[in-house]
């Protein structure tokens, strides 16, 4: 007869689950003991359960699959929490199975006990604890329907006795749906859309997708209105930059004076970082696929389904623009502005480096269908500046925006998709934050290429804390030296501080077989235009 954890795997595995990550405790034992006597499914040991759970969000969004993530209880649980709000804000379909203390021992005050539903339920859709054998199977069903579905975290807590339980496996394993289900509102939401759009002589699309279909749909319904495009920080990519009505990322690093002419706003997706730039008091128009993620306090009439077919229905049923010459020709300078910046960027040959002279170095060599993994810090906005994206794929913590998250993501990225090139771009806390994972990414032998911008501090903080008129402080960093970390892990180790080595280090480092981090030395000049959060 299969235990508890036998049948929890078929049913992963049936439900086209490829990966599981987590670190080993004692109540996950029986799990852990599962897993290395079946070959469907392969285990992933990290660092730490927050890299754990960054890994698994980031294969679910490269992938589209449904990922797992696993802790035992008490602080495995707790350290979790980080990589699932980042899976749960940005849709991705992860499941976590916790482990728990036994269930005779449930709601006492035995060792690493807590409510992990309590905990982990602000950042899940579905939270529950199964606490018999008889309750596992239907729990986990609708546990990973749930992930699926809505594209959404789900978490099971499983006791340690309930996960080595006998039990009888059910007849036939009842399939589960590997897509989410589509679904439009239409009605007057509709009609109001397509009545703004059909009114304005300056429409802005901002594009907040990885939705390639979708990517498209938005980029001919940009022409049909000669409508200028902007890009999301987690969307670069998605549109090449140089479609002629791309505008560009925007955000610290960018900010151009044309989004000032815009009269109304068509919002594709949650680009949560770039809503503070939109201009105000313009109407705006916002397609999602879930109610909860709709702007009430600024939109003008949201539509609620699957992207694609709602820009789709909006596409076919616009009226084209003809006569928009004004407002095209803008696009253009806009474009011609831009270009000129980045080439001033590239040709930046300042000690240390310019941040945006990096950027622009990697723009050049980095390989047209590269996975990029943005940690959080003042380069991704230098990133957004400099960085002309062809058909890139972009990761970033979009809504969660925690530090940290670059090189497990990168790793989650690489193990996805193993024939694509996979860069990582971190800062140098950032880095500190998930050094463990590099031993991870040794250990499995992913040739991951880690970019260290490296300023020695906080630096986008205390830039902020300088516009918001506080005196800087409690941004200085105790920076070690990475390169040598690197080589101490088993990677390769380069350092950089010229920047007429720059390119031909970058160029190296992406050909490398193994995992190699470039740490480089940046300046801390301020971002252009850095604004109050």
């Amino acid at each position: 007869m299969s235990n508890t954890s036998d049948i929890i795997l078929r049913i992963l595995a049936n439900a086209g689950v490829k990966s599981i990550y987590g670190v080993s405790g004692d109540t996950i034992f029986p799990l852990l003991d599962a897993i290395s006597r079946q070959d469907r499914i392969k285990y992933y040991s990290a660092a730490s359960e927050s890299g754990a759970a960054f890994m698994a969000s980031n294969e679910a969004i490269v992938s589209g699959r449904l990922t797992v993530c696993t802790a035992t209880s008490g602080p495995g649980t707790a350290n979790l929490v980080n990589g699932l709000a980042d899976a749960y804000f940005d849709s991705a379909p992860v499941l976590a199975l916790t482990g728990q203390v036994s269930a005779s021992k449930l709601g006492t005050n035995t060792k690493q006990y807590f409510s992990h539903d309590n905990l982990i339920k602000t950042f899940a859709a579905f939270s529950q604890t199964a606490a018999s054998p008889q309750a596992l199977v239907p729990a986990l069903l609708e546990a990973v329907h749930t992930g699926i579905s809505q594209k959404t975290v789900a978490h099971l807590s499983i006791p340690k006795d309930v996960l080595s339980a006998p039990l009888e496996e059910p007849g036939g394993l009842p399939e589960v749906a590997q897509s989410s289900a589509a679904r439009v509102n239409l009605g007057y939401e509709l009609d109001s859309a397509l009545g703004i759009l059909n009114n304005s002589k300056n429409p802005l699309i901002v594009y907040g997708l990885k939705d390639r279909d979708a990517a498209e749909t938005a980029a001919l319904l940009s022409e049909k209105l000669r409508a200028a495009l902007v890009l999301s920080q987690q969307a670069r990519g998605a549109i090449p930059d140089n479609h002629p009505r791309v505008i560009g990322g925007i955000g610290e690093g960018y900010l151009p004076a044309i989004l000032n002419h815009a009269d109304c706003v068509l919002l594709v997706g949650e680009p949560f970082y770039e809503m503070k730039f939109i201009p105000a008091k313009i109407p705006l128009i916002q397609i999602t696929d879930k109610v909860s993620s709709l702007f009430y306090a600024r939109i003008t009439c949201g539509l609620v389904g699957k992207q694609s077919l709602l820009l789709k229905l909006i596409s076919d049923h616009v009226t084209p623009v003809k006569n928009n010459t004004w407002w095209s020709e803008e696009i253009e300078k806009e474009k011609a502005r831009r270009q000129q910046m980045i080439e001033g960027d590239a040709s930046n040959n300042q000690t240390p480096i310019h941040p945006a002279r990096l950027v622009s170095a990697l723009s050049k060599i980095t390989a047209n269908d590269a996975v990029i993994a943005l940690d959080i810090g003042s380069f991704m906005h230098w990133f957004d500046r400099s960085f002309q994206t062809d058909s890139q794929t972009v990761l970033i913590s979009s809504e969660w925006r925690s530090m940290g998250a670059g090189l497990p993501a990168a790793i989650g990225a690489k193990i996805a998709l193993p024939e694509r090139q996979v860069v990582c771009l971190t800062g140098d806390g950032g880095m500190l934050m998930s050094m463990g994972e590099l031993a991870t990414a040794v250990r499995y032998n992913l040739a991951v290429t880690i970019i260290v911008f490296n300023n020695r501090g906080y630096i986008l903080e205390k830039q902020k804390m300088q516009a918001e008129g506080f005196n800087p402080f409690g941004y200085e960093l105790k920076v070690p030296d990475f390169a040598r970390c690197a080589e101490a892990c088993g990677a390769k180790g380069i350092e950089v501080e010229n920047p007429d080595k720059l390119d031909e280090v970058l160029a190296e480092a992406l050909n490398y077989n193994q995992p190699v981090l470039v740490d480089v030395t940046v300046s801390d000049v301020p971002l252009p235009s850095v604004s109050k959060s």
